[in-house]
């Protein structure tokens, strides 16, 4: 995925689980940061309803700890939500093709949480005066979650994997800024 040219060098503190983990140096303080998204369903095809996010659970939040040299954060992320409502649905036969007046619900929920602990720190770059070049890691556990209800057959599917990103970070005067991410 593209985290962009801005959070490869000035990430915002809640958007420090989708950037350059090198880019963590710039805090220079603790630091703590939410945000929340609420979006209304929209009607796709019919009663089919697509719902992007909830808003009980954060989009994202970070907390950052300096020390010296040396940075931490503790981050979350909702990477993806995703919920089909496909509403009350008639059951019909061959029978009854208009419909037998019974009706189910179906819908279909996928979900992936990843938090996250990132590492970074900074060292005294010499060739440039005014210099610095900044090392970060971050491990993610990214958590998969689906359950589907179609008919009178329910079923749930869920499993977790970790991830890492690596990143890279030059800066001069605090004026110029470079940065290399790797994710896997």
């Amino acid at each position: 995925h593209s985290v962009g040219f801005n959070n490869m060098v000035n990430p915002t503190i809640s958007g420090l689980s989708s950037s350059n983990p090198a880019s963590l140096t710039r805090f220079n303080s603790l630091a703590l940061g939410v945000v929340f998204s609420h979006s209304s369903p929209v009607d796709y095809i019919s009663d089919v309803k697509i719902k992007p996010y909830e808003s009980q659970i954060p989009l994202m939040a970070s907390v950052c700890v300096p020390f010296h040299y040396f940075y931490l954060a503790l981050t979350f992320q909702k990477k993806y939500f995703g919920l089909f409502d496909f509403g009350e649905v008639p059951v019909t036969t061959l029978e009854n093709p208009v419909g037998t007046e019974e009706s189910f619900h179906s819908k279909k929920e996928t979900t992936i949480y990843s938090p996250s602990v990132i590492i970074a720190t900074r060292l005294p770059w010499k060739l440039f005066r005014n210099g610095s070049v900044s090392l970060g890691f971050q491990l993610y556990y990214d958590i998969f979650k689906e359950e589907s209800v179609l008919y009178s057959t329910s079923q749930n599917v869920s499993g977790e994997d970790y991830s890492a990103k690596y990143g890279l970070l030059f800066r001069w005067k605090n004026s110029i800024a470079w940065g290399l991410l790797y994710e896997e």
